[in-house]
């Protein structure tokens, strides 16, 4: 889906994106302005969007621009705590004895969580329906 700087800036200018919690609350209407064919353009982004609810937790918690965690590391942390409430009340010393974590790592992940306006993003998120569980763990 064509969900490029372009649009994300236009959507930034227009004050309809002030977080990345904010693309789960567009509408249609919002989108289909912003393009030739807007309205089949808008239907396809919210469908993308609404989609994408449904991703693993690694890939949010990659999206979020923790210093320090990569692709790599997300799925370290989705596999190790299953969930998003788990993983923000981690600790550091838990965190960086977990193999290719490790301390600054740790603290780097501690540190986001522990901020309001992450909290205040994740509340924002999970009302939106966005998955905060790791799907690929093993159900016993």
């Amino acid at each position: 889906m064509d969900f490029g700087y372009a649009i994300i800036e236009q959507l930034v200018q227009k004050d309809l994106l002030n977080n990345i919690a904010d693309i789960y609350y567009l509408k249609k209407e919002d989108i289909a302005s912003l393009k030739k064919n807007g309205d089949k353009f808008a239907t396809n982004l919210i469908n993308a969007i609404n989609e994408s609810k449904n991703n693993n937790l690694d890939k949010l918690i990659s999206a979020l621009g923790i210093r320090h965690i990569g692709t790599k590391s997300a799925k370290i942390l989705s596999r190790e705590y299953g969930t998003m409430d788990k993983l923000m009340k981690a600790n550091a010393i838990n965190l960086s004895f977990i193999e290719d974590i490790g301390t600054v790592t740790a603290n780097s992940v501690c540190e986001f969580f522990a901020q309001e306006q992450t909290i205040d993003l994740i509340q924002k998120l999970q009302d939106a329906g966005v998955n905060m569980k790791d799907n690929s763990r093993r159900r016993k």
